[in-house]
């Protein structure tokens, strides 16, 4: 009578880690594959396929989530071609391997490196378009033709006072979607696995994160180069995504200094309704504390 071999439990189908791999590396392409294909409910699943990728990361380090990765990559390709292998590679699978890759750190999740790259990667990525169409006019011409079929396409007067508002900010409002996709779920992820002690980290304490200490040069030559050009082009939305994650410091000092306080509550409620219904000045104000935070209050602390 002929028996089974069973798999030994150092061989690859045993060991969770790549077994997380091949499942997150399915699931991510899957939902990313149902984006791509138009189906019902696309774009919502396009925005958490990277989700399995986190999962597998926070679950089971690194190298599980590049397994995950280069699975999802497989599939993409075979299903879809190589454009939603880019978009996705660069969307969604380079951010999460950086992430994770920046974060974890000897048994804790380091998140001043990962809230830098909220701005810093979307803004790379503009650069990187701005030179790969540099052939066709650069990403303000190309933008200019995306907006002007999506106003026509609603059925509106797509009149050069209309595009010339929305251009200037529509590659930050792209970069913002990127930067709220990997916030929101390598979030998610981490209290998902932390809440079922399958975290390889405890929950870091955004709230308190402080941004890398040269953080503030970067939209400092971004408003440079914007002024320079009278904020036009792709300038204006390098600054606006490059000054994303100084507004959520702003919001991690305002949680900070509001716990525990009477009134604190309603104070970071406000602080909320503000930025709904003020939002520019809310967000002035927010960058300022961040920068006042950033370079008298960390002296003071003895923090670097």
């Amino acid at each position: 009578m002929s028996t089974v071999a069973l798999p030994s439990p150092g061989s690859l189908v045993n060991d969770p880690r790549w077994l997380a791999a091949g499942a997150g590396g399915f699931a991510s392409a899957a939902l990313a594959m149902w984006a791509f294909r138009g189906l019902p409910l696309g774009p919502a699943l396009l925005w958490l396929s990277p989700m399995p990728l986190f999962l597998a990361g926070f679950g089971f380090g690194l190298p599980s989530l590049l397994g995950a990765v280069v699975v999802a990559a497989l599939g993409l390709a075979l299903l879809g071609g190589t454009i939603p292998v880019a978009v996705y590679a660069a969307a969604f699978a380079i951010p999460a391997m950086l992430v994770v890759a920046t974060g974890l750190r000897q048994g804790r999740f380091t998140a001043s490196v990962p809230m830098a790259l909220l701005g810093a990667y979307p803004a790379l990525c503009i650069l990187v378009a701005e030179g790969l169409l540099a052939d066709s006019g650069g990403l303000e011409v190309v933008l200019t033709a995306l907006v002007k079929v999506g106003i026509d396409r609603m059925g509106m007067e797509a009149s050069e006072a209309l595009v010339a508002d929305i251009v200037p900010v529509m590659a930050a409002a792209v970069g913002f979607w990127l930067s709220v996709a990997m916030l929101v779920n390598g979030i998610g992820a981490q209290r998902f696995l932390a809440r079922r002690g399958l975290a390889l980290v405890p929950n870091p304490g955004l709230a308190t994160t402080r941004l890398p200490f040269a953080y503030p040069v970067l939209p400092a030559i971004a408003l440079a180069a914007a002024l320079l050009d009278g904020f036009g082009g792709t300038t204006l939305s390098l600054l606006i995504i490059l000054l994303l994650p100084m507004l959520l410091r702003g919001l991690g000092v305002i949680h900070t200094r509001s716990r525990g306080r009477k009134g604190g509550g309603l104070m970071l409620g406000a602080i909320y309704v503000a930025l709904a219904i003020f939002s520019l000045p809310t967000a002035i104000f927010l960058v300022g504390l961040a920068l006042f935070d950033h370079f008298a209050a960390r002296p003071a602390r003895g923090t670097t």
